[in-house]
């Protein structure tokens, strides 16, 4: 079983502008994060990174600021390059099923928007409940055929 930790959250009640770190947040079965703009009916409620991938950016000199990706969750230890949509990762004792891997941006994007568009995991709250920092996060992988 893969397991990590959440380090950061963040929120934002506007698209489009830095998340605000906070200590907790509220995540609601198939809504998202409680007051963030992002969420809704739709399949990218929550944004997920891993701080792994951060710290691979500011060995090549990129000033990495975790508010500025528009990240609700930061994770240390889970390696979620092993993600696949459909899997589910269980965050503190609420439950988010990925729904997408990566995000869009059109070439010429600013850095953090490069950021989401290769190490960005999506999904849908299908537990909800509230997350803190240091919450365990375990990846529960769907079965796949072999």
């Amino acid at each position: 079983m893969n397991r990590g930790r959440v380090i950061h959250l963040a929120t934002s009640d506007n698209r489009g502008v830095p998340k605000i770190a906070v200590n907790r947040i509220e995540l609601l079965p198939n809504w998202g994060v409680k007051g963030d703009a992002h969420a809704g009916e739709w399949d990218r409620q929550v944004s997920l990174l891993e701080v792994e991938r951060l710290e691979e950016l500011e060995k090549k000199g990129i000033d990495v600021q975790p508010d500025h990706l528009a990240a609700n969750i930061l994770v240390k230890g889970a390696d979620l390059s092993k993600v696949r949509s459909g899997d589910e990762l269980r965050i503190g004792n609420a439950r988010i099923r990925v729904s997408q891997i990566g995000k869009f941006y059109p070439p010429g994007s600013p850095w953090h928007k490069e950021v989401l568009s290769r190490f960005g995991i999506f999904g849908k709250v299908v537990v909800g409940g509230e997350v803190k920092v240091d919450d365990p996060v375990i990846l529960i992988v769907e079965q796949r055929a072999k």
